[in-house]
């Protein structure tokens, strides 16, 4: 049992970092009013090369949203309304809670 648990610590080291995945929570306005019913998609490393499924959720009437993200680092983010989307834009996740509040323009393109 020693030996088993002496090797864990040694392997969670060789494990990518793409393997601690986390939490990502914030709002979302447009200009200076919430965004509500706004979906939030963060794809990692990007939307063009996801290595697992985009993760998604839905801002509420203040447009709050919280997601967890299946990977962790430099990740994508996008805003979308229907089939209005906006450019993506960067993000870092981390195997902490990150907080992330993002302004948009009417066209939902990051602004702030």
């Amino acid at each position: 049992m020693k030996r088993v648990l002496s090797i864990v610590p040694v392997l969670i080291l060789f494990l990518p970092q793409s393997a601690f995945a986390g939490p990502l929570y914030g709002t979302v306005k447009i200009g200076p009013a919430p965004a509500a019913n706004i979906n939030v998609s963060v794809a990692c490393p990007g939307f063009g090369r996801p290595a697992s499924p985009p993760s998604d959720a839905v801002t509420d009437a203040r447009g709050s949203f919280s997601l967890f993200v299946q990977a962790s680092g430099r990740c994508e983010m996008r805003v979308r309304r229907g089939a209005q989307a906006g450019a993506p834009f960067e993000v870092f996740v981390s195997s902490n809670a990150i907080r992330f509040d993002v302004t948009v323009d009417g066209g939902l393109n990051r602004v702030r």
